[in-house]
């Protein structure tokens, strides 16, 4: 007597009515989710992101063309293409690879170039307003721009868009356009400091102290995105800990995009919190 594995055990052949071996009529094929469901997860902070990041790139703008002022057009720029063009263009390109593999080219390249462009923006920002003076920052500028020149130098060379980015270049593309986001992070935060020191003494409003914490809290989320990326290009293909730290930068593209949105579109409550909010 022959005996059929099926999915809920096995059944004996009596005889009768003989099933060929093979797979069950309406039986589900296995799906395996891979690393779809993180992907699309990112995709969806990205485009969150974008949308809070292109808003406040415009309000920036507003705000530099009414008062002038390079730093602020530098940084309202970097927020309109990095936080709108450039990563969206990374979100559109690969989906436009097998059906047209030239405009996804074409569209992975200007969001690579939007995306150094803004980061050596964000640099200068950082360094005009807190640190042009100083020989110190002056010399830290100077060697963040080497390391991206180099690194764009090298990803030209070796990268074929739409291809895949080699997990080695992508993890060097991603600790190197970290960096100034990290420098922002802790140059803000001092200023932070010295801020709620002028707060004490009335020498600023609470709203204006706040922006600087603000601000140092996002540049750290995007500077902790470049890390667990430049993680997640050398973890394991399809393993938990790359879907992990895909997730990862997912959930603080979205704690970016709500970061934004309360420092350019506060809410009346937020501004009152505030208001009330003692000065330590």
């Amino acid at each position: 007597m022959r005996v059929y594995a099926t999915r809920g055990g096995s059944w004996p052949d009596t005889g009768g009515d003989r099933l060929r071996p093979g797979p069950l009529k309406g039986a589900l094929a296995p799906v395996d989710p891979g690393p779809a469901m993180p992907e699309a997860l990112l995709l969806l902070s990205k485009a969150l992101f974008a949308a809070a990041g292109c808003g406040a790139g415009v309000r920036l703008a507003q705000i530099a063309r009414r008062e002038g002022g390079v730093p602020l057009h530098a940084w309202g720029c970097a927020m309109v293409f990095a936080g709108g063009f450039g990563l969206l263009g990374f979100g559109i390109g690969p989906t436009l690879a097998k059906t047209a593999p030239d405009l996804a080219r074409a569209v992975m390249v200007v969001g690579d170039g939007l995306g150094r462009v803004v980061t050596a923006a964000l640099a200068v920002f950082v360094w005009r307003v807190f640190g042009s003076g100083s020989g110190g920052r002056r010399a830290l500028l100077g060697a963040l721009f080497a390391a991206m020149a180099v690194n764009w130098v090298r990803g030209l060379l070796h990268q074929s868009w739409p291809e895949p980015t080699p997990p080695l270049q992508r993890f060097e593309n991603q600790l190197v356009l970290a960096l100034p986001f990290a420098w922002s992070a802790l140059e803000t935060r001092l200023a932070f400091g010295r801020s709620r020191r002028q707060l004490a003494l009335g020498l600023t409003d609470a709203v204006t102290s706040n922006r600087f914490l603000l601000w140092s809290l996002a540049s750290a989320c995007f500077a902790s995105i470049g890390f667990a990326a430049a993680a997640a290009a050398v973890a394991p293909r399809d393993s938990s800990l790359a879907a992990a730290l895909v997730v990862l930068q997912a959930l603080l593209f979205v704690v970016i995009a709500a970061i934004v949105s309360l420092a350019f579109f506060p809410p009346a409550a937020y501004l009152r919190w505030l208001a009330g909010a003692p000065a330590r």
